[in-house]
């Protein structure tokens, strides 16, 4: 464990990875006086970040969810949410790598596919496009997200054909 110098009398970290990852003082429950980093306090954090996403607080989202990624990086869940937080200040490099990692982590995930399938077409990327939307396809068959997506590649094919000669008979 890293060194941690707590505050005994209020039962704050004063130093270590808590302080640096945080950037403030905070309460450690008494049965965790040195606050491993862990899923429980991901868990909190993300929570609290997806409630200022809804409130369109997209900076201070993205930063809980960073915090979330910091007690615990294998949840690609968390990685997505700060994706969807960095579309919302129009940050796509950003949100780009965000759904990578959250893409890599969980690869079957239709959501994560379709999601950065919609970056890759925004930022000029049709063929990564189009790679996404497949995958999300083959995962999910129906997912509406990714067919919108394919339409939007190849609205042609996506229209209903019609009969070529309407006019014989």
């Amino acid at each position: 464990l890293r060194n941690v110098t707590m505050n005994r009398r209020n039962k704050k970290c004063t130093t270590g990875p808590h302080r640096e990852a945080i950037g403030e003082d905070h309460p450690c429950p008494p049965t965790a006086p040195l606050c491993p980093p862990g899923p429980c306090r991901a868990k909190e954090r993300f929570e609290e970040g997806k409630s200022e996403l809804r409130e369109n607080n997209y900076r201070e989202a993205e930063k809980l969810f960073g915090l979330a990624m910091y007690y615990d990086s294998q949840v690609p869940v968390y990685h997505f949410y700060q994706g969807l937080a960095m579309l919302g200040r129009d940050a796509y490099e950003d949100a780009e790598c965000a759904f990578e990692r959250a893409y890599a982590l969980e690869p079957e995930n239709a959501d994560y596919a379709a999601e950065l399938g919609f970056v890759c077409l925004k930022m000029g990327s049709p063929e990564r496009a189009l790679f996404f939307f497949r995958d999300a396809l083959r995962s999910e068959p129906n997912h509406a997200m990714a067919t919108e997506g394919m339409r939007r590649l190849n609205p042609k094919k996506a229209l209903p054909q019609h009969k070529k000669n309407r006019s014989a008979g």
